[in-house]
């Protein structure tokens, strides 16, 4: 459960990161992501600034493992500073019943094919009654 808790603290850590845009600007991260673009060519002559728009194209700045942990810490030192800290379950609790819409799953929908041959003389008669005896039976796991 510790694992599954640091993993979940660590994204939400990067995730404010990039919100707040902590990677903007930040000499660390794009000599890291212009570091890593000259292994993967084989053109030396290529300047700097094409090597940080190829890595920013191949979305290095949100992928690379590096990147990722600087972000975080960058948020853990700017929330250390400024006195900012993760809330308790009531204040969590607090938040997401304003925010419920915002993590709302999409309603799922099932549907069932059925098929009947159309080559019998009766596939009307046969389709209506397949039909009405789905109605009755409900969905599978629902009371008809």
């Amino acid at each position: 459960m510790a694992l599954i808790d640091r993993a979940l603290d660590e994204e939400l850590l990067f995730r404010e990161a990039v919100a707040r845009r902590l990677d903007r600007g930040d000499a660390s991260i794009r000599s890291w992501l212009v570091e890593q673009m000259r292994v993967l060519t084989d053109d030396a002559s290529v300047d700097e600034p094409t090597l940080d728009a190829h890595a920013l194209a191949l979305q290095l700045d949100r992928k690379d493992l590096v990147v990722r942990r600087i972000m975080v810490q960058k948020m853990r030192l700017l929330a250390a500073r400024s006195g900012e800290r993760s809330g308790d379950d009531d204040t969590l609790a607090a938040y997401y019943a304003v925010h419920a819409a915002e993590y709302a799953q999409a309603a799922r929908l099932n549907l069932w094919h059925v098929y009947v041959s159309g080559a019998r003389a009766t596939a009307a008669a046969d389709a209506a009654a397949l039909a009405a005896q789905l109605r009755r039976a409900g969905a599978p796991g629902q009371a008809p």
